[in-house]
């Protein structure tokens, strides 16, 4: 049994180094039915950009709120100009994005995909 813990502990200790590897960001998306907000990922060039989609054809626009990072809590708005037809919105910004959703207008409170971080 003492060789046993002993084992253990060295496994630990070889694998503890590994255990706090930082995991490389990228881009990510927020799912409301068929609508999603999705980012560029965290490469220079893209972490400033974000695009959302309709991918409903049922009257209801689609649009991500976000956050960037040089703004804190303050929530931006960013719409799927022609709806389900081809083509999304998108749009790059001065600092990068730190959260968003993709939401579906509707007569009422409009719900919501998760925030998603990248």
């Amino acid at each position: 049994m003492v060789r046993l813990i002993q084992r253990v502990a060295i496994l630990g200790a070889l694998l503890l180094p590994f255990s706090f590897v930082p995991m490389v960001a990228g881009a990510v998306t927020s799912y409301y039915g068929s609508n999603y907000s999705y980012d560029y990922g965290t490469g220079a060039d893209y972490a400033h950009w974000l695009g959302v989609h309709d991918g409903e054809s049922d009257n209801n626009g689609a649009y991500a709120i976000y956050r960037r990072t040089s703004t804190g809590s303050t929530d931006y708005r960013l719409d799927d100009p022609n709806g389900s037809a081809a083509g999304d919105g998108n749009s790059p910004y001065g600092s990068r994005i730190s959260q968003h959703h993709v939401c579906e207008s509707q007569v009422g409170p409009d719900p919501c995909g998760i925030y998603v971080y990248p």
